[in-house]
């Protein structure tokens, strides 16, 4: 009897210290099996049958199918939920003459130049966004901020000959030597559900991994004084929101050669 109390108290404490190491212990000192189980230990990796999944939100439909991807575990950081950020489809403008008191000279924008109209994305909108889709002069774009990183860049929705829809995984990601550390958004492609991580440029799982993403030509960051110089001017309307699709198309199988 006093064996199998000592096996057990044995379990116990041993059993609870490993899960304190896993949790607590800092990422660079463990091993690819312990990181692993760290992500596992906060509920952000599930497993089944070998394939790996990410938690997308409680519903298990949300979640992303991540084996074989390029990410560390134990580096990902919770955000607040698949598609809490309402990652605009639709985007709606105001003429500039509608908001020109409401942004200081110093204002951040990301500015794309078409042919017709000049579009303008102040940052402080972009902050509660962080994803716009759009289609400019017949471009599929996507125009993304990262406030975290402090990256804002303006993206083609191109891939392999077909047009992507982005949003955001609700996870934020970091690597040492990336950006010095900086905690940067994972976003994910309606259309194949794979991840894509843009302090690297590239798609990191599904079926569009190692596709990079490319940036889009007549873009730049300017601001709100230089803005009010420019003709035939759209601002993006402030307020908007995104009904969460219940469906969207899907790609069953993509040739990028």
């Amino acid at each position: 009897m006093k064996y199998l109390e000592w096996l057990f108290l044995f379990t116990i404490f041993f059993g609870c210290n490993k899960k304190e190491i896993y949790v607590n212990t800092p990422t660079d000192k463990l091993t690819v099996v312990e990181c692993l189980e760290q992500a596992k230990l906060k509920g952000f990796i599930g497993e089944k049958g070998g394939v790996l999944k990410l938690r997308g939100s409680t519903n298990p439909d949300d979640d992303f199918i991540v084996t074989g991807w390029d990410l560390k575990p134990c580096h990902l950081k919770y955000g607040l939920g698949r598609e809490s950020f309402p990652a605009l489809i639709d985007p709606q403008y105001s003429p500039i003459v509608d908001v020109k008191d409401d942004y200081k000279d110093d204002s951040r924008m990301i500015i794309v130049v078409g042919k017709e109209n000049t579009m303008v994305y102040p940052i402080k909108l972009l902050i509660t966004h962080e994803v716009i889709n759009e289609t400019i002069d017949g471009n599929p774009i996507m125009i993304a901020y990262c406030v975290l990183a402090n990256l804002g860049a303006v993206y083609t929705r191109i891939y392999c000959n077909k047009k992507f829809t982005f949003a955001l995984s609700g996870y934020t990601y970091y690597e040492d030597n990336v950006w010095n550390g900086s905690d940067g958004f994972i976003l994910w492609d309606r259309e194949t559900e794979s991840l894509w991580w843009p302090l690297i440029d590239k798609a990191v799982s599904g079926k569009m991994q190692n596709v990079e993403l490319e940036k889009a030509i007549g873009w730049r960051e300017t601001t709100w004084k230089n803005v009010k110089k420019m003709k035939n001017v759209l601002v993006l309307k402030s307020g908007q929101t995104m009904i969460k699709p219940t469906k969207w198309k899907t790609y069953p199988e993509v040739n990028c050669k």
